[in-house]
């Protein structure tokens, strides 16, 4: 499952739903990050079922294209 933040961002979003998901600036991980601050929207969507999740294959940082996997 996909989580990503905003850069300049603690808090990680996993439901493309989320009023706040972010889709410009912005890192992406394939997994949870430990130790996550999980966006309050996003948790309230997924407990009622609303949640739309994105599948992602590996880690992606909007700002380096030449660290992003091919």
């Amino acid at each position: 499952m996909e989580y990503r933040k905003e850069h300049g961002s603690n808090t990680w979003h996993f439901c493309q739903d989320c009023s706040e998901w972010p889709t410009t600036s912005y890192n992406s991980r394939a997994g949870e990050p430990a130790n996550a601050k999980l966006c309050d929207q996003c948790r309230s969507l997924n407990v009622s079922g609303s949640c739309r999740k994105n599948c992602v294959v590996g880690d992606h940082d909007t700002r380096r294209p030449d660290a992003n996997p091919a």
